[in-house]
């Protein structure tokens, strides 16, 4: 048990390690691309890493299909829809006035 205990809690310092390098490494990028490029980068980049996922292990391709097609279609429009409609909220409302919309 000591030992489970001793891995999650270094598994949990790595987390927290490469959740600082991954927020260190996006506001490096964020100063070079716009918000709407740099969601774009970070999408190509999500599926460039599943379709590597994808590939390493071919017996296991049936666990990547979906059997709801057009559902999986359909969450995907939306979430580029939804991509579009908040980048363009900053355009439409000033800065301060979206924080206390949102919260």
């Amino acid at each position: 048990m000591r030992a489970f205990m001793c891995g999650g809690s270094g598994l949990l310092l790595l987390y927290a390690a490469l959740i600082a390098l991954a927020d260190a490494i996006t506001k490096d990028i964020a100063t070079t691309y716009a918000a709407p490029q740099l969601f774009a980068v970070s999408g190509t980049v999500v599926c460039l890493l599943c379709l590597i996922a994808a590939r390493r292990e071919p017996e296991d391709r049936q666990a990547m299909r979906t059997r709801c097609p057009r559902a999986m279609a359909l969450r995907s429009a939306m979430t580029v829809v939804a991509g579009i409609f908040f980048f363009s909220h900053f355009v439409i409302f000033p800065l301060p006035m979206s924080f206390s919309l949102s919260g």
